[in-house]
């Protein structure tokens, strides 16, 4: 069980540490809570590998879904870490 007060500070970060502790280095942080449902479909995307790459997603999130640069750094942010680990799988 999660030691001390756990709270949520709109980055992840309050419940970093807590989850951290169960699930070890494999959680993903995200910059803001509307980045939910894109980052959960890039993961799709990567893991099926209908995108290949980071940026492939990156080509995707500005031409499709016409999102800010500001907005895409924020997803490859979160999924970085996935991708790095699922790169050194092999």
């Amino acid at each position: 069980m999660c030691q001390g007060s756990v709270g949520y500070d709109g980055r992840g970060t309050g419940v970093l540490d807590c989850y951290r502790e169960y699930f070890g280095r494999n959680v993903i942080v995200q910059g803001a809570s509307v980045d939910t449902a894109i980052v959960a479909a890039m993961l799709v995307a990567l893991t099926e590998e209908h995108l290949p790459n980071l940026d492939a997603v990156d080509v995707e999130l500005e031409m499709h879904m016409q999102m800010s640069k500001a907005e895409r750094d924020r997803v490859l942010k979160a999924l970085k870490p996935y991708v790095d680990a699922c790169s050194n799988v092999a």
